[in-house]
Order: C-alpha cells, then sequence, then structure tokens
C-alpha cells in the first residue's frame, strides 16, 4: 500500500472514531442522566379531610420531559423542564370535582441549548402551540386511592393537549403532603407519532432517540385562599 494511501485510510480512522468517541465524552461530562427533581422533598401523610377546597400551583413545581438518546455511541436521556405552569385543582368532599393545568412549552430548558432550539422549533413548534395543557375528563372519587408507605396513589383520566392535539390520557398520580403543601408526581408515556411530533432523532449529528418520552410532573400546591 502506498505511503499517501496508509495516510488517508489512517485519517479516516480517525475521524470516525472523533466523531463517535467525542459526543460519548460529551455525553458523559457534561449531560449526565438527571432526576425531575434535584433535592427530594419531605413528605408527610394525607388526609382526604385536609384536602377539601380549592388548591392552586405553588413556586417550586416543575413539568418536563425524559426522552432516551444515543449520542454516538453512548447512551443517556434528554431531559427537559419548566416551571413556568399554571393551575388549579378542587375537591368536594371526597371527590376531585375539577382541574385544569398548563404549561408554558417554550420555556422547556435542558443542559443543551441544540436540543433546546429542537424542542422549540421543529418538535413542538411551540411559536404555533405554545402551551400544553390538561384537563380533568371527569369527577374522580378519592376513596379507592392506595396508600404507598406515606403516599397516596390514585389513577385519573382526563384530556391532555400537546402540540395542538388533544387525546384522553389515564395518569397515575401520588400524592403526599410537604411543609403545609399538597405535592403530586407522576408522569404519562407519549408516543411522538400519536401527537403528530416528528422524531427527534438527528441522524447527520449521530443522535438518535427513542420513539416516545415521558411527560413528567412534580407539582406542589398551595390553599386557593
Amino acid at each position: 500500500m502506498k505511503k499517501r494511501t496508509k495516510w488517508l485510510l489512517a485519517l479516516l480512522i480517525s475521524a470516525v472514531l472523533f466523531g463517535l468517541l467525542v459526543p460519548a465524552v460529551y455525553v458523559r461530562l457534561v449531560n449526565p442522566p438527571s432526576a425531575l427533581r434535584e433535592q427530594a422533598l419531605p413528605a408527610g401523610i394525607i388526609a382526604l379531610s385536609d384536602l377539601e377546597g380549592s388548591w392552586r400551583i405553588a413556586d417550586g413545581s416543575i413539568v418536563g420531559y425524559r426522552v432516551r438518546e444515543q449520542i454516538g455511541l453512548s447512551k443517556t436521556e434528554g431531559v427537559g423542564r419548566t416551571d413556568a405552569i399554571e393551575g388549579t385543582f378542587e375537591i368536594s368532599g371526597e371527590t376531585l370535582v375539577a382541574a385544569v393545568f398548563t404549561v408554558d412549552m417554550a420555556t422547556l430548558v435542558s443542559d443543551r441549548s441544540q436540543r433546546d432550539d429542537q424542542v422549540r422549533g421543529r418538535i413542538l413548534e411551540t411559536a404555533t402551540f405554545p402551551n400544553a395543557s390538561f384537563e380533568l375528563g371527569a369527577p374522580v372519587s378519592l376513596l379507592g386511592a392506595s396508600s404507598e408507605g406515606e403516599a397516596k396513589t390514585q389513577t385519573i383520566g382526563g384530556n391532555l393537549t400537546l402540540r395542538g392535539v388533544t387525546k384522553y390520557v389515564q395518569v397515575l398520580i401520588r400524592a403526599t403532603s410537604a411543609l403545609g403543601q399538597l405535592r403530586l408526581t407522576g408522569e404519562t408515556e407519549v408516543v411522538f407519532s400519536e401527537w403528530g411530533i416528528p422524531n427527534p432523532s438527528l441522524p447527520a449529528a449521530l443522535i438518535f432517540t427513542a420513539d416516545r418520552g415521558l411527560l413528567e410532573f412534580d407539582l406542589l400546591f398551595e390553599p386557593d385562599l
């Protein structure tokens, strides 16, 4: 093999390895998988008698997404969050009678500005569809809520609107009390094609994602006095 050919082959191999390994190193050092909330909040036992009335979103609430990614040779997760949330719910007696939440999707932020630009642009088109929302579909009896340690769990159904598409979903929520507030956590799976969301993958940049992700929430509520 001629010296020039060997040199070109070595250069090509180096370029391929650089393209595969640099994203992997970047992911490990800059983009580690992260939880929706960085610090755990203290939890207490909930009694139905303490819940009656109207509640509103309190500071510290978070909504986010989580999507499995592969960047080069490294598998990780894309995680974005926002605290731009508005909403209320109402409990009468032992029944959840109303719940409405709205999220400003244009404010979702991850640890990579390139990902954020893609999310706000071609993926969610937040200039056209700035908000996601959830509205309770029908009253839900809370008597069937099961205990999970100090938490109560309950499945609720409602209409989720995402990227201009509205679908009925069921969500398993986990409720605890924290420092005089009510905390609701949960998640629901979103299959991108069912919501008209293009797959976030960017093959030219060696970025590949799953065909679905999780819409997560960690909400704090205070009495709406």
